[in-house]
């Protein structure tokens, strides 16, 4: 089957979103399919060795406040169009409604194959962080459900995300598809060498991965662990990621009275160093209310510590309270509280990591057998159907945006 996957993020770019949409077109690749990516260009270093292809249109449009993210127009690009015309798919799978997922759209449109569009982000939060308008962001949420009215399937990564998509207008029937993570997502470096390279003392480490961004709740973890130190509990507290608000929680956390327990290491590319460092944990925290899935929490899982996240957030979903992870409420006593607990009975957490290493990691390759299986019978039920209700699409969320400006 010739495939078409289209993300507006992608590599190097390395949040969720990349991610899954590296691992779907590198392991059905691998499988036998013909894979192309399309996105927007990037520097991704050196290419060789990929089983899949990268078709990129040029993108020289920076977005506000997340300069990492690139944006372009498909079809102002002739190298792109020349190579994309050259190529016919069978199936097409957007991962975002930004450029990349328009593209999809119009080639879907072009050669009558059907579109899937998967769910994975709180696109309002996005907009809204962006513009810091709510009427936008409340348009825009409007387009984005109209976007996913369209397509031929609607995917959602977790029942939470399904609920989200639902309040933006989204009317259709939708199928919950989990991101997996390996049994065990990369072999651990040897705990000696994790503490050398990350500096590490003998006390217990509290550890966050993932973007050092304020939509992750990072100003919450620091706070709680603030009143933790209060209490004269020894840990260290491990952030592994890199983000525009890096340096803002750095002075917070010398204002708080933790920057001596408090760490931030920027992105760790080699995945056996960040195995080792989830196993080295104690406990995961992850109180982001933003993510509609958690990558993270099933990775931490698979290397044996459990997660402390926010009770109503989407990670949640996949946590047992006490069995497999811990739950709490939104607020800085309440975290703050949970790890006092953990670090007061660590056999009882690493019980916890044990159970959640056997019940929480959905294996890749089983999503993949999913993926494949539906793949292929979208395509069979459908190829004569095409993709539906992008026509009008354009044109309402053009009236939309004018509505805004009156």
């Amino acid at each position: 089957m010739r495939i078409f996957e289209c993300s507006d993020s992608f590599l190097p770019i390395v949040d969720g979103v990349g991610r899954v949409v590296t691992t779907y077109s590198r392991m059905l690749a691998e499988r036998g399919h013909e894979v192309y990516v399309i996105c927007p260009m990037s520097d991704t270093g050196y290419r060789g060795n990929l089983p899949y292809e990268i078709v990129d249109f040029s993108s020289t449009v920076s977005m506000r406040r997340v300069p990492q993210y690139k944006a372009g127009v498909a079809g102002l690009d002739p190298h792109y169009m020349k190579r994309i015309e050259q190529i016919t798919p069978d199936i097409i799978h957007v991962h975002s409604p930004g450029t990349a997922g328009f593209e999809g759209v119009r080639l879907a449109k072009k050669y009558g194959v059907p579109l899937i569009g998967t769910f994975h982000s709180k696109f309002y939060d996005d907009m809204y962080n962006m513009t810091g308008s709510r009427a936008i962001a409340r348009v825009g949420a409007s387009a984005i459900g109209e976007f996913f009215n369209g397509c031929d399937e609607t995917w959602t990564v977790s029942r939470f995300a399904a609920k989200e998509l639902e309040s933006y207008g989204f009317r259709n029937a939708v199928r919950i598809v989990h991101n997996g993570t390996n049994a065990r997502f990369s072999e651990p470096a040897p705990a000696a060498e994790v503490a050398e390279k990350l500096s590490l003392n003998k006390d217990p480490v509290l550890l966050f991965v993932g973007q050092i961004d304020r939509k992750k709740n990072i100003p919450l973890i620091l706070e709680a662990c603030a009143l933790v130190k209060e209490k004269g509990k020894r840990f260290q507290m491990i952030f592994a990621g890199q983000g525009r608000d890096m340096e803002r929680f750095r002075e917070k956390a010398e204002q708080l009275g933790i920057g001596d327990v408090v760490c931030f290491t920027g992105h760790i590319a080699d995945e056996h160093l960040l195995a080792g460092l989830y196993k080295r944990a104690l406990l995961f925290l992850f109180p982001s209310l933003y993510d509609t899935a958690g990558l993270v929490v099933t990775e931490a899982a698979s290397m044996g510590t459990p997660s402390l996240v926010v009770r109503s957030s989407a990670p949640a979903e996949f946590i047992t309270n006490g069995e497999t992870g811990l739950l709490c409420e939104e607020n800085a006593d309440s975290l703050a509280a949970a790890i006092c607990r953990a670090l007061d009975d660590p056999e009882r957490i690493a019980q916890m990591g044990r159970q959640a290493q056997i019940q929480m990691p959905r294996p890749w390759e089983t999503v993949i057998d999913e993926v494949e299986k539906l793949y292929d019978q979208i395509a069979d039920e459908r190829r004569t159907v095409g993709s539906r209700g992008f026509r009008r699409i354009t044109d309402r969320v053009l009236d939309m945006v004018g509505d805004v400006k009156q």
